[in-house]
């Protein structure tokens, strides 16, 4: 038992400290709570915990001016939707059915960590209709964080698409969930 505290102690704060700024800890962490025999919704449920600690770099992105607080606002209820939403489901569903779509969820997910473009490096503007459906997207990324906690991924692609840069992207996200 030690031996598995250990691990998860280790892989926690090795994973932590690189998802304070980028994300995507969920990804990591929860497949190997998983594998030290913790069911998936106590797995999701530590992961979410563990990311308060990341939540101090709001504090820096702030002072250097990268945080989009007006879209921030705009996003908080459609967030709470769609979490409170996929928290729902993680309550309900069957654990060993849980298990398998969350590995298949992490399959799916994995080519979105390496797609690489030109997106995120100069900030642009957005139309009003394109700033809308964004506003049911956040619903769709909140609710797939509420499930599978792996919300920094989908929330990238996001603010990506309500046109910031990577950085203002990672700020932003920070503060909205």
């Amino acid at each position: 038992m030690l031996h598995e505290i250990t691990i998860a102690f280790g892989a926690t704060f090795l994973v932590r400290i690189i998802s304070t700024t980028t994300g995507g800890a969920g990804m990591i962490l929860i497949p190997i709570l998983i594998s030290l025999g913790l069911p998936p919704s106590s797995a999701i449920a530590t992961n979410r915990f563990g990311a308060i600690g990341t939540s101090f770099s709001i504090i820096k992105f702030h002072k250097a001016k990268q945080i989009n607080w007006n879209l921030a606002k705009f996003l908080i209820i459609p967030t709470l939707i769609g979490t409170i939403l996929g928290t729902m489901v993680v309550i309900n569903i069957d654990q060993e059915l849980f298990e398998k779509i969350i590995g298949l969820v992490i399959l799916i997910s994995l080519p979105l960590l390496f797609y690489k473009n030109k997106i995120g490096i100069k900030e642009f503007k957005i139309s009003k209709n394109r700033k809308y459906f964004g506003w049911f997207l956040t619903i769709l990324a909140s609710l797939m964080g509420g499930i599978f906690a792996s919300s920094g991924l989908w929330f990238n692609y996001l603010f990506l698409y309500f046109g910031l840069t990577m950085l203002q992207t990672i700020a932003t996200k920070k503060n909205t969930w």
